[in-house]
């Protein structure tokens, strides 16, 4: 049986995810890897506006499709299943009217669908764990940690670049990987968008350990112990510093429409993980968490 791992290619537009995954494709194929590429580029399937709102109903539902189809698709490369592929790309081909190329190999691999999109919500990476639980596949998650004005600067060299306003709000937006306090985030290489070898193989080894220690479905009958109402108003407490500061540390850099965005999008990021706290969702002990540690919340 082939082994699958969902990889989540993180970062803004001009972060190098797209050009990363074709680099690394062609390594893979030149050294004859055990480690085969799918390439899913989720810009050819789902077109978005300008306004890249992909919080609307239509859009979730759009990404929600798309994932009900790649799921028969990791079962028809776990079976070696020939029928079960092509019947998953012409349902591709006619709701989106796009395709993925897949060539089955005949000895046992493992195939690694590079999930590349922004995935700028924790929300929608988790949709993704959630998958690779489901089908006892591998996850692992790609952070292409790039500063905004890098990935402006990349964005600029394209054919149809993206509105700089764009990029600003999406970058505001993005909920970084946080493997320290969301343990299910522990699965996270960063990258500078160097393409370096050291990277590559790096990348190539840890999706192999997370293939090779997939995850697995949680028990239905699992109960979380509720939060101590104490431990999250001391957690709160912090959370409130670390906005007051990172909002000094950006007062430089971003100009005042972004700086308002910026400010508004970290109230909203501390609620959530607040929310995340009550629920057991994140793991946060307010005496030993340091300063640096919390600030990376943000």
């Amino acid at each position: 049986m082939n082994k699958v791992c969902f990889v989540v290619l993180i970062g803004i537009p001009g972060a190098g995810k797209t050009t990363f995954c074709e680099r690394f494709q062609q390594i893979m194929l030149e050294k004859y890897s055990m480690v085969k590429v799918v390439h899913v580029c989720f810009d050819k399937f789902i077109r978005i506006g300008d306004n890249l709102d992909l919080e609307t109903g239509h859009m979730k539902k759009k990404r929600k499709q798309l994932l009900r189809i790649l799921e028969k698709v990791v079962e028809g490369i776990k079976l070696k299943n020939r029928i079960e592929i092509e019947e998953a790309n012409d349902e591709l081909t006619r709701e989106f009217n796009e395709n993925i190329h897949l060539d089955l190999d005949h000895k046992e691999k493992i195939y690694s669908l590079f999930l590349d999109d922004n995935m700028y919500y924790r929300s929608m990476r988790y949709e993704i764990l959630a998958l690779a639980r489901k089908h006892r596949t591998g996850f692992l998650q790609l952070h292409f940690n790039v500063s905004l004005m890098e990935a402006k600067a990349r964005n600029s060299e394209r054919s149809n670049p993206i509105p700089e306003d764009t990029m600003s709000r999406m970058w505001i937006k993005l909920e970084k990987p946080n493997g320290h306090f969301y343990r299910w985030e522990k699965n996270t290489v960063d990258l500078l968008g160097n393409n370096n070898l050291d990277d590559l193989e790096t990348v190539e080894q840890r999706i192999i350990q997370c293939t090779n220690s997939p995850e697995c479905p949680i028990e239905q009958n699992e109960v979380r112990e509720p939060v101590e109402q104490s431990t999250i108003h001391k957690v709160d407490l912090l959370l409130r510093k670390a906005v007051s500061d990172v909002i000094k540390h950006q007062k430089a850099l971003l100009n005042g429409a972004d700086l308002k965005l910026f400010t508004k999008q970290l109230v909203c990021k501390r609620k959530a993980i607040l929310n995340d706290l009550k629920l057991g969702l994140i793991d946060v002990d307010p005496q030993c968490a340091t300063k640096e540690q919390i600030e990376l919340l943000f």
